[in-house]
């Protein structure tokens, strides 16, 4: 392709072969590799695929690497991913997947939260959270998980 046609796909936001893959911060990295491994540690298929029930209705599937609830996709798919995105679409999608974790920690981290508040926000919402910076969580032991994997 030649590199003005390469320009303008990228321009308007169309994968190219020759576009870079987005650069992540190691520290938001870590933070969505330990998400990753308290969520889908046991999952022996491949991560981006599992889907199971959340035990909410309201909420929906659990779906892929992060486990995402559908009700979660809903509410911040157009903020994260810059459209709304169906369930098959986002667990069919492993880049999707990825930046829709980049940006929701990159989001999450810039209103001052801890790493560790990062991942019970993912866990638990943001509406019964602590305040930022707090050492206090609302699933203790989905923080122990994650910290197990992001202090080593």
């Amino acid at each position: 392709m030649d590199q003005k046609k390469s320009f303008i796909k990228r321009l308007l936001g169309a994968k190219t072969a020759e576009a870079p893959a987005p650069v992540v911060d190691p520290r938001i990295q870590k933070i969505m590799e330990g998400i990753a491994y308290a969520e889908t540690r046991g999952v022996k298929s491949d991560p981006y695929t599992f889907r199971k029930p959340s035990g909410s209705v309201k909420m929906g599937d659990d779906i892929g690497k992060y486990q995402v609830t559908e009700g979660t996709l809903r509410t911040y798919g157009q903020k994260y991913l810059g459209k709304p995105v169906d369930a098959n679409y986002f667990q069919n999608n492993p880049s999707a997947q990825e930046e829709y974790m980049r940006r929701f920690v990159e989001d999450t981290l810039s209103r001052g939260n801890t790493p560790q508040q990062v991942a019970d926000i993912h866990r638990r919402g943001v509406k019964n959270s602590s305040p930022a910076g707090s050492n206090i969580y609302q699933d203790p032991k989905y923080v122990e998980i994650f910290n197990s994997y992001y202090n080593k």
